[in-house]
């Protein structure tokens, strides 16, 4: 007889959001959330938002609350699992108590090396989770998925702060890349969650070079802009949200980091050429940015 399938926990069994270990005085809930903000400043797609205030309703798996960087409520959909609930935390909601936080998240997946942390930057679907489990395989270790924290340390050099050894990837693409991961249980449609629990940073890594993947065939940004302000555009066009980052970042401290980004980190874009996209082929070009370093495969 087969072994039965792994069980995926309700939501009542466990706490469903589990959170990096730098964020560990944030306070998690579970209760009732209410959607509707007495005075929200901002609308989007399931969220509203006012100063030190987000709130997202995902159907089917929970409503979120998120307080002054401070605190997480979440109110379960009837069936949910908390493998569901916790994912949907971490795009949106993470985001949202990291600006609250005074942290710059970038939509980007993260890997880091002996020198320090490269971020793969893109929207969704561009690819940048299956380049980041490449590099993982040729020797980096993982530090997040799609939201990457970034501060500065005490020399006011940026860094990137890691958050989940969890990353979502293609059904095949774990096969493929012969990545060393444990399945978590989670599909999200033709994707599953797989778990680089061997392979994850936990320390907070020096920003080496941020890499930008783009879809758009034949179309590449210039990896030196001629002025700080379009260096400065660069940085920002990377935030997760740049509509919640409005309405929840604090201004001064957001801007100092921005600027911190683009006047000390090398930014390279990487263009997709037609429909096809040979992940070797382009981590390959990310070692030869990075002066060579790490292994070919």
């Amino acid at each position: 007889m087969p072994p039965a399938p792994p069980t995926i926990p309700s939501v009542s069994s466990q706490c469903a959001i589990s959170l990096p270990a730098f964020l560990a005085d944030v306070e998690v809930l579970r209760g009732p959330v209410s959607c509707a903000l007495e005075v929200p400043t901002a609308r989007g797609i399931l969220w509203e938002a006012s100063p030190g205030e987000l709130t997202l309703a995902v159907p089917d798996v929970a409503r979120y609350a998120v307080s002054q960087g401070r605190r997480v409520t979440y109110d379960p959909a009837p069936g949910a699992t908390t493998k569901e609930i916790d994912w949907m935390f971490r795009l949106l909601p993470l985001a949202a108590l990291l600006y609250q936080r005074g942290l710059l998240p970038l939509h980007a997946a993260g890997a880091a090396d002996d020198s320090g942390a490269v971020l793969l930057a893109g929207g969704s679907a561009s690819g940048k989770s299956t380049l980041m489990a490449e590099l993982v395989r040729r020797g980096f270790k993982c530090l997040g998925d799609d939201v990457a924290p970034v501060e500065l340390d005490a020399q006011g050099r940026p860094i990137v702060l890691p958050t989940y050894s969890q990353v979502l990837l293609w059904e095949d693409a774990d096969r493929k890349l012969a990545v060393e991961s444990r399945p978590s249980g989670m599909a999200v449609g033709p994707q599953r969650l797989v778990d680089l629990c061997d392979r994850f940073e936990e320390r907070a890594r020096p920003l080496k070079a941020i890499f930008r993947l783009t879809s758009q065939d034949g179309i590449a940004e210039a990896d030196s802009p001629s002025t700080g302000a379009d260096l400065f555009r660069r940085v920002t066009r990377l935030l997760y949200n740049s509509q919640v980052c409005e309405t929840l970042a604090d201004r001064a401290r957001h801007l100092n980091l921005a600027a911190a980004v683009a006047s000390r980190v090398p930014f390279h874009s990487l263009p997709r050429r037609g429909t096809t996209w040979n992940v070797p082929a382009i981590a390959d070009r990310v070692l030869d940015a990075l002066g060579g370093r790490g292994c070919r495969g």
